[in-house]
């Protein structure tokens, strides 16, 4: 086992697969949950960040996200998420799925959450590794972004696929 806490933990396991059989050095990623959240204002545009992400090294288009605080539920993750990333809040929040980052190793929930009636009423206060620009787009302007791979993050382009379908 390998552990840095709170962030990861790699375990080598042994799985008994359905048939019976059994690998004896199967590796396991332990992650933290965390929360992507499909934000609109009370004029309908789609709340995006364009931030740099160290994961794919580049400056992409994002949503609001972040990680689940010990005991945090998703729907109380984004609401403080979105209030710390862009300083809005939303009046109609709901969770749209709980899905695992990968599905061999886990790596990690995500959970995303819809946001409605969102409307700024405090400065932003991201974290000091985070230098954010808050852009918003129309659901037409969105889905042109996320086809031409301005959102590099897969979580946050699932989040955009859930997030498209729903109430519109």
């Amino acid at each position: 086992m390998f552990e840095i806490p709170n962030r990861i933990r790699i375990d080598v396991e042994t799985v008994k697969l359905p048939d019976g059989r059994l690998v004896s050095d199967y590796v396991q990623v332990h992650m933290s949950s965390f929360v992507v959240v499909f934000a609109e204002t009370t004029e309908a545009k789609v709340i995006c960040i364009r931030q740099y992400k160290h994961g794919p090294q580049c400056v992409s288009l994002t949503l609001p996200a972040g990680q689940l605080e010990q005991g945090e539920d998703g729907v109380a993750a984004a609401r403080r998420e979105l209030m710390e990333e862009t300083g809005f809040e939303g009046r109609d929040f709901r969770l749209l799925g709980s899905f695992a980052v990968s599905g061999n190793q886990g790596c990690g929930t995500g959970q995303v959450a819809l946001a409605k009636k969102c409307r700024q009423v405090a400065v932003p206060m991201p974290d000091d590794l985070e230098q954010m620009k808050i852009e918003f787009l129309s659901r037409k302007h969105l889905f042109v972004a996320h086809l031409e791979g301005q959102f590099a993050i897969v979580s946050h382009a699932a989040a955009i696929g859930i997030g498209l379908l729903v109430d519109g």
